[in-house]
């Protein structure tokens, strides 16, 4: 019975794995404003937010210590992922 209980409790914590080949960039855009920000993701780790290509680049060229794996982010961008809320621009391939 314990080991039913626990196993119960880990699949509650267990993490979907990461779908893209490399980073992404979740794009948003302000309409109003005519503004496009990306949102540098890799491997559930939000890595940085960028407004030109240059900006891009420089998160990439970093991001080896970049980012902490946070649960409310793996848990919004799941959400959003899923149910392609989130216009997504593969960056990288590692």
């Amino acid at each position: 019975m314990h080991s039913v209980r626990l196993l119960s409790a880990l699949m509650e914590l267990k993490l979907t794995a990461w779908p893209y080949p490399g980073a992404i960039g979740v794009v948003e855009r302000d309409e109003s404003r005519e503004v496009e920000e990306v949102h540098v993701v890799n491997g559930w780790r939000h890595l940085g937010s960028a407004r030109s290509e240059a900006e891009v680049q420089q998160i990439l060229l970093g991001q080896s210590g970049q980012g902490r794996f946070d649960q409310d982010t793996y848990r919004l961008l799941v959400a959003h992922l899923r149910k392609d809320r989130v216009r997504v621009r593969l960056l990288s391939e590692r």
